[in-house]
């Protein structure tokens, strides 16, 4: 029941939790231990910080529900042992490269082919440092490395999966010929394994999580609505009941549905970072929306809105849109949501 619900977002730039609906608290997401452009932060300190959160809910709770940031992976050897950091999406190595890897993916994908993609990271590696990734044996997202620590087994949702390269968004893999065992892709939200004696879920993308928190927020937008969502990063996407093709990324849902999704906005960090103009948002943000089917409604969420509310507004009437602005930490709702 979602009252015993343990909810976890581990977040860009926060870990929150709430006991189902709730008080929500908060902690810093571990900082990276290195310089750009690349960005790793130590595994453990993000698995201690989640095991401390979990106990600290015990015995009140019988189950984990998690929101996971996407993009980002960890490698490991022999006997599990990391042998590197974890990647961050914010992290940009093959850069580094004269040549960035050659490669290609399938259109049901459910992403595309860009620098911070895990497949992508994981090809420039290679190049960078041949030792760590000739000692990798196994490949984990940020998701189901911390559902390994805590049950033993590397298992994902698709939601998350997807977002690597190496599969579709059914679940298959395609991994390239690539010597690394990839994690269980599980097309439902459901157990993974235990934590002392408390069920621990298949970790869900965070977007996905802050579109089902927002729809559960805003029920009667469910079927006609666009949603620009602005945490740390932003995209724009509707829901889809099938799979379309477009000039976007068609990213695997809830349910057997899709998000129509375009990426790479300025968000919440370029927010803080710098006196960003309604003029700038509008002109990025315009051309995004153009991109996806129609809707008829204008939903705006994520942790950043709140901070840049009044720019927001203006940059969106720019664009003639009436926002319907939802407040609120909409990945736990979706989590509360998926918990039922």
């Amino acid at each position: 029941m979602t009252y015993n619900a343990l909810l976890i977002d581990v977040g860009s730039t926060s870990i929150k939790w709430a006991i189902g609906g709730g008080p929500v608290s908060s902690r810093p997401f571990p900082a990276s231990r290195s310089k750009p452009p690349l960005y790793e932060v130590d595994p453990a300190e993000i698995v201690r910080a989640v095991t401390e959160i979990i106990d600290g809910a015990r015995p009140r709770i019988t189950s984990v529900y998690f929101s996971v940031q996407m993009h980002g992976y960890v490698l490991c050897g022999d006997g599990n042992r990391p042998v590197t950091g974890y990647i961050s999406w914010r992290d940009r190595r093959s850069a580094l490269l004269k040549e960035p890897p050659a490669v290609s993916l399938a259109l049901r994908s459910g992403t595309a082919v860009k620098a911070n993609l895990p497949l992508v990271s994981v090809l420039a590696l290679k190049s960078l440092d041949p030792d760590a990734f000739a000692r990798a044996r196994e490949f984990y997202t940020l998701g189901s490395y911390i559902v390994y620590r805590l049950t033993g087994r590397n298992a994902s949702h698709i939601t998350d999966a997807a977002a690597s390269g190496f599969y579709d968004v059914s679940g298959k893999r395609r991994n390239h010929n690539l010597p690394l065992k990839l994690p269980d892709a599980l097309t439902a939200v459901s157990t993974v394994g235990t934590y002392k004696n408390v069920g621990i879920y298949t970790p869900v993308g965070d977007q996905q999580a802050a579109i089902c928190g927002t729809l559960f927020l805003a029920p009667e937008t469910h079927k006609d609505c666009r949603i620009l969502n602005i945490g740390t990063a932003a995209q724009v996407c509707v829901a889809a009941d099938r799979y379309v093709e477009g000039a976007f990324e068609t990213r695997p849902y809830f349910d057997g549905k899709f998000l129509p999704t375009v990426t790479g906005l300025i968000g919440g960090a370029d927010l803080a970072a710098r006196a960003v103009t309604a003029e700038e948002l509008a002109g990025c943000y315009g051309p995004a929306l153009q991109r996806l089917p129609p809707r008829p409604r204008l939903l705006v969420t994520g942790g950043a809105v709140a901070h840049r509310r009044d720019v927001l507004a203006r940059a969106l009437g720019l664009l003639e849109a009436d926002p319907v602005f939802i407040d609120g930490e909409t990945a736990l709702r979706g989590l509360q949501a998926l918990a039922g």
